[in-house]
Order: C-alpha cells, then sequence, then structure tokens
C-alpha cells in the first residue's frame, strides 16, 4: 500500500531528500572517537551533502529531548514546513520524513540554536559519506553496510531495498539502456 502521506501530502523533492538521506545515513560509524554520534551533528552533515541551507537545519526538542533535524521547503498545509528527521529518537527507521500541520500533534519544537556543535565531527561526518557513496556508486561496496541499521530488520518485514542515489552535489552512476 502507498500511504496517502506520499500520494497526497509530501511532494517529489521531499520524497527524494528523504530517500537520499536514508543512503547516506547508512554510512555513517555509530561512534567516533570513542564518542556516540550525535543527532546535531548528522543533521548539519546530511544537509550539507544534499545541498540544503544552514538556516533549514533546526535545534529544539523533540518532547523532552534536545533534538536537531531539518526543515523541508514545503509550506503549503501549514505554517512550518515538513520534518526530514535524519536520527529519529527511539524509532525506526532512524531518518523519519514527518508531515507539520496544525491538525496533527506537533512533536518538534524549535528552541535556540545550538552553540556546542561539533564541526569537526559534522566535516568528517560529510567526508565518510561522500566517500563511501562514491565508492557504491563505482560498485566497490554493497549498498548498505553491514553495521547499518537496515541490516538489523526485523525478520520476515519485506526485503531490503537498495537506496535511491543521490542526484545533486554527488556524482551518480550512468543508468544502462533498455535494450530495445
Amino acid at each position: 500500500m502507498t500511504p496517502y502521506v506520499v500520494q497526497e501530502v509530501f511532494n517529489a523533492y521531499e520524497l527524494e531528500l528523504f530517500e537520499r538521506a536514508q543512503h547516506l545515513v547508512t554510512f555513517i560509524p555509530a561512534k567516533f572517537d570513542d564518542e556516540w554520534v550525535r543527532c546535531h551533528e548528522v543533521a548539519r552533515a546530511v544537509a550539507k551533502l544534499l545541498g540544503i541551507p544552514p538556516n533549514q537545519v533546526a535545534d529544539g526538542w523533540y518532547g523532552q529531548a534536545e533534538h536537531s533535524w531539518i526543515w523541508t521547503s514545503r509550506k503549503e498545509f501549514g505554517l512550518v514546513p515538513n520534518v526530514l528527521d535524519t536520527y529519529a529518537i527511539g524509532r525506526v527507521p532512524q531518518v523519519q520524513l514527518i508531515h507539520s500541520s496544525p491538525y496533527i500533534p506537533f512533536e518538534y519544537r524549535r528552541g535556540d540554536p545550538r552553540s556546542d556543535i561539533k564541526l569537526r565531527v559534522v566535516n568528517k561526518l560529510v567526508s565518510i559519506m561522500r566517500r563511501e557513496h562514491e565508492a557504491w556508486l563505482l560498485g566497490k561496496i554493497d549498498p548498505a553496510p553491514s553495521n547499518s541499521a537496515s541490516e538489523r530488520r526485523i525478520p520476515g518485514h519485506g526485503q531490503k531495498r537498495t537506496p535511491t542515489p543521490v542526484r545533486r552535489n554527488l556524482p551518480t552512476k550512468a543508468r544502462p539502456r533498455k535494450a530495445r
């Protein structure tokens, strides 16, 4: 079944961002320099690779937890754009696209910009994702590394999907022509 939000709410740009973000985060390690990678750095690194302006990365709260996410640019249904969460708290899958509307509970609340962003970690994550994505495009690695969350799926719940290659800011594989 194709959900209503995919058919009627999210536009093609948002769905493409979602698929590309899903693909990119499969290459991020859980820890960097013996510290857990935080949502604050992941959101900024993914936004940078997807060509999303820094002012669309939001800092604030998800419920009672400090959190960072990406606003999409779409504002047709309400006062705020939809949310691209690249490190969802307490949920799977890790990357989620969430519809923002005054008619449904709004769990993402904007706060003050963070002053503790580890730019070295953001830049390293960008480097890792770019390098691994390019290796994937060249066929040197599997689409989903064995240490990714996509490998830890619930048995019997569908087949693992091959992510859509990133189309902007990163080179893509040439598509094979169909035989006539």
